[in-house]
C-alpha cells in the first residue's frame, strides 16, 4: 500500500535546477488544492533541524498539506567525507539529524531525491544566468574536481552507512534535458510509492 505523500526533499549539484524543480512541484501541489510549504534544509545541522521542526509543526497543523525541503542531510555529509572526515565523525557530527529523518520518515514518509549532474561548466552557466535573470547572489563553483567528487558521492549515497535508513532516488541528469523532462522523472518516482492529488495539465504549463 503507497504512503500519502508528505514531504519531499530536494538536494544535488548546485546548479543543476533543484530550485526550478522545487517551484514546479509547489506549484504542481498548490494547483491541486493543498497548502505546500518549502523550507531550507540541505546547508547545515542546525538549518536541517530548524527544518525539520517547523516541518513537524506545519503537518500537525495541517495533516493533509505537504511540505518541499531544499536540501537534505546528504550533501553536507557527502561533502564531509569528500574532504576527509572519518565515517565514525560524520555520523556522530549528523546523528541528530539523521535520527530527525529517521523519525519524521518513520511518522510521514520522506521522498528525497539527489538531482545530479557531471557537467560542472554547465552546472557553473546556469548559476550565473539565474544570478543575471534573478538578482539573487550566486556564487559559482570555483573548485570544480571537488564539485565532481561530491556529485559522485551523492551519486552513491543511498544507503550509504552514515545515512542509516533514509532512501535518496537519484535523478541522473544530462545538460540537454529539460526542467520537463526532469519534472516528469521526479513524478514518475513519486507515483511509484505515493499516494498524491494528481491534476490536469497542459504541455506548456510548466
Amino acid at each position: 500500500m503507497k504512503k500519502i505523500l508528505r514531504i519531499i526533499s530536494i538536494d544535488g549539484t548546485r546548479g543543476s535546477g533543484k530550485t526550478s524543480q522545487i517551484a514546479m512541484l509547489s506549484k504542481y501541489f498548490k494547483a491541486a488544492g493543498l497548502q505546500c510549504l518549502t523550507l531550507k534544509a540541505g546547508d547545515d545541522v542546525k538549518k536541517g533541524l530548524e527544518a525539520i521542526s517547523l516541518t513537524e509543526s506545519f503537518l500537525t497543523k495541517d495533516p493533509k498539506a505537504i511540505v518541499i525541503l531544499d536540501g537534505s542531510v546528504a550533501r553536507p555529509m557527502v561533502t564531509d567525507i569528500t574532504t576527509g572526515m572519518s565515517t565514525p565523525s560524520v555520523t556522530d557530527k549528523y546523528r541528530e539529524l539523521t535520527h530527525s529523518y529517521e523519525k519524521i520518515n518513520h511518522h510521514y514518509g520522506v521522498a528525497c531525491f539527489l538531482i545530479v549532474m557531471d557537467d560542472i561548466q554547465e552546472c557553473n552557466r546556469r548559476i550565473s544566468k539565474f544570478k543575471e535573470s534573478t538578482g539573487t547572489p550566486s556564487q559559482v563553483i570555483d573548485n570544480l574536481s571537488m564539485e565532481s567528487e561530491i556529485v559522485n558521492g551523492m551519486r552513491f549515497f543511498d544507503n550509504h552507512i552514515t545515512s542509516k535508513n533514509i532512501k535518496f532516488h537519484v535523478i541522473n541528469i544530462h545538460p540537454k534535458n529539460s526542467m520537463i523532462e526532469i519534472n516528469k522523472a521526479i513524478m514518475d518516482r513519486l507515483s511509484e510509492k505515493f499516494e498524491f492529488p494528481k491534476i490536469k495539465k497542459d504541455s506548456d504549463d510548466w
